[in-house]
């Protein structure tokens, strides 16, 4: 049962041999990864229906595969949790980079580097807490966060310096594949 079909992948022409999973090989299970591909400037991933072996693709035929594939996406954000294990009550000021919905990056509420304006939050001692703005969630690719307790206590270390709540891979880029969006907890410590 051997079909050849043309095809276009990723903007390459050429020919691939669609065959069942025994002639090829096979891999039972099939694969949960993906290839991240950019269109319009963004990257998206998307999701594997074949897997490569040498010069044939040949069909994933697990269904759980399928299912993690198709919910996987390629996420440049995390929501943000903050932790106060400082014994103080902290008032804590936040600045965040998120990605809007015409998917263009801005700073909330506004760049650090035009003006020195943030969110403001009270944090009990031993409270960890998910962060709004407005009735919105707060998730970010990089924050600017800092504290400062009643008894004149800083905590400064990314005031003036980005923290990045996604990592960055070996080339540099930034993103995790995962089905839905991770949380990045950070903790203010004594």
């Amino acid at each position: 049962m051997h079909r050849l079909a043309m095809g276009v992948a990723l903007g390459l022409v050429g020919m691939l041999a669609l065959v069942p999973d025994t002639l090829a090989g096979g891999r039972p299970g099939g694969h949960g990864g993906g290839i991240l591909a950019r269109h319009g400037g963004q990257r998206q991933r998307l999701a594997p229906r074949y897997y490569a072996t040498e010069t044939f693709v040949t069909p994933a035929f697990s269904a759980q595969a399928e299912e993690v594939a198709d919910t996987t996406t390629c996420q440049t954000c995390r929501y943000l949790r903050l932790k106060n294990e400082t014994g103080q009550k902290l008032t804590v000021y936040l600045q965040y980079r998120t990605q809007t919905t015409d998917s263009k990056y801005r700073w909330y509420p506004e760049a650090p580097a035009t003006a020195p304006k943030a969110l403001v939050f009270q944090l009990k001692p031993g409270a960890e807490s998910d962060l709004y703005h407005d009735d919105w969630q707060i998730n970010a690719c990089r924050v600017r966060v800092w504290a400062v307790a009643a008894d004149g206590s800083e905590w400064l270390d990314y005031k003036d310096t980005d923290l990045w709540l996604v990592e960055a891979d070996d080339a540099g880029e930034r993103y995790y594949a995962a089905p839905e969006m991770d949380t990045f907890t950070f903790s203010f410590a004594r």
